[in-house]
């Protein structure tokens, strides 16, 4: 076998489809979506916390007698 054909066969194989790169981009693309859903829902629920916090905070000093 010539070496530049014997070269472009190992190349073939050694290259990935568009196919694979395609499927790869989009499971990175998935991913990486879920890994923001998932901070936004970390980023609501530690707002919510913070604001419960407060609205709590608040209402002990309303209902203080000490005022």
């Amino acid at each position: 076998m010539d070496l530049s054909v014997h070269s472009i066969i190992c190349e073939m194989h050694e290259k990935p489809s568009l196919v694979m790169l395609l499927s790869a981009k989009q499971e990175i693309s998935r991913l990486l979506g879920e890994d923001t859903e998932d901070r936004q829902a970390r980023q609501l629920i530690i707002h919510r916390n913070q604001e419960q916090h407060r609205n709590s905070f608040s209402k002990r000093k309303r209902n203080d007698p000490e005022r």
